[in-house]
């Protein structure tokens, strides 16, 4: 299953909370895709989910926003 959260405007640690929060729904394969615009949370959100042992890709956007896209393993 395909999650989208959208965390832009927010700061951290909001985004990484509620990246949490979701992922308490998800199981083994599935995507989330957050959007977010905190530079601080663009370092942590991604360095939580490596560490948690799932897959990451940062996508900058031209506006300013970043899409963090995680494989749940």
């Amino acid at each position: 299953m395909r999650f989208s959260l959208d965390s832009t405007g927010q700061m951290c640690p909001m985004p990484l909370l509620n990246l949490k929060l979701l992922l308490k729904n998800c199981k083994t394969g599935d995507t989330i895709e957050q959007s977010i615009t905190d530079k601080t949370s663009l370092k942590d959100i991604p360095a939580w989910l490596e560490n948690k042992g799932h897959q990451v890709e940062i996508i900058e956007k031209s506006d300013g926003t970043y899409l963090i896209k995680s494989l749940i393993l």
